[in-house]
């Protein structure tokens, strides 16, 4: 049996995992499946803009699009997932959910901080669960879908956990890190986990204005990414040198900001490799949830065909059940 090239030829088989996902109840399965499904089916390239508070990921995005759009200040942190998209027609819509139920709301381009930055919506108060937003912006014409995420660092792990549940839909990556020093424990550790859910992947070195040593922190980047087997492009930038480029229309100041080239390296190392490889990770998205579900089910049938291993799976739960009650009484540090 060949192997499926398109999302046409996997529309069967999403279809009836999904009948089996509900049929276990495994709906974390089922979301699985539809990441997968979402990723073979749609036109656009969805790249996430990830890093961790104040390390320029706003303005970076803002520099890209050529648009103040995503709140940047201190107290305006990017606080919930914003998808920005192309469109002639601007403006944004809120996806939340009051009780229980989804709710969409159309808002103007200057109430996006209101829903989408820790100032305007702290510690996401409003519920919000991500704010889309449609720019008739260049860079995104062609097809590609911006996601600036909330910070990883600063702003609490439950920031980094939302990130991290959004990159199976994302079809590439960029980390952001200013180039005031070389990566962080956290920031590396992050890249490990999303090079697995999210291959393709590069790093922003920012604020480059600041730092007059940034090629150093970018060769001792560098270093580190290798000795740890990933091979991941760097590209020094200045989002204030590009402002101030677009605005005197300086294109020797434009190219020293480095925009050119990190629009180039998306281009032609994040965006085309993954738009070639979604029906791939698809398929090995797919391929995944069918071991896991095929182990659960000869497991199921091996306990309920052998007696011995029927009562060993028994005793099994009891003692999980009981440390559980253990781990939860009032002696329990973390209780």
């Amino acid at each position: 049996m060949t192997e499926p090239t398109n999302a046409d030829e996997l529309k069967p088989a999403i279809g009836q995992l999904l009948g089996i996902a509900q049929a276990i109840e495994r709906d974390d399965l089922g979301d699985r499946i539809r990441a997968a499904a979402v990723r073979a089916t749609r036109s656009d390239t969805v790249v996430c803009v990830v890093g961790e508070f104040k390390q320029g990921k706003s303005s970076l995005v803002n520099s890209l699009l050529r648009r103040d759009v995503c709140p940047v200040d201190d107290d305006l942190a990017t606080s919930v997932i914003t998808m920005l998209q192309y469109g002639e027609a601007e403006g944004a819509i809120v996806r939340r959910k009051e009780d229980g139920k989804p709710v969409s709301q159309a808002i103007g381009l200057d109430d996006v901080a209101s829903y989408a930055s820790e100032h305007g919506n702290p510690g996401n108060e409003k519920g919000v669960n991500r704010v889309d937003v449609t720019l008739a912006a260049k860079v995104l014409e062609a097809g590609l879908t911006l996601v600036d995420t909330p910070g990883m660092g600063g702003l609490g792990g439950g920031h980094a956990a939302a990130t991290m549940s959004f990159l199976p839909f994302a079809d590439g990556l960029i980390l952001v890190s200013d180039t005031s020093s070389e990566l962080t424990a956290p920031e590396a550790d992050f890249l490990k986990q999303a090079v697995e859910l999210c291959p393709t992947v590069m790093l922003a070195a920012t604020k480059t204005d600041l730092y007059p040593s940034f090629e150093r922190i970018v060769g001792l980047d560098t270093d580190h990414l290798d000795k740890q087997g990933m091979t991941i492009p760097i590209v020094p930038v200045s989002s204030v040198l590009r402002d101030a480029a677009l605005r005197t229309r300086n294109r020797e100041l434009n190219l020293e900001s480095g925009f050119p080239k990190l629009l180039n390296v998306l281009q032609k190392q994040v965006v085309g490799p993954a738009k070639a490889s979604a029906t791939r990770r698809a398929v090995g998205e797919l391929n995944g949830v069918v071991r896991l579900i095929r182990t659960g089910l000869e497991e199921e049938l091996r306990v309920l065909g052998d007696p011995e291993a029927r009562d060993e799976a028994v005793a099994d739960m009891e003692r999980a059940s009981a440390k559980l009650e253990q781990l939860r009484g009032p002696g329990a540090r973390w209780a």
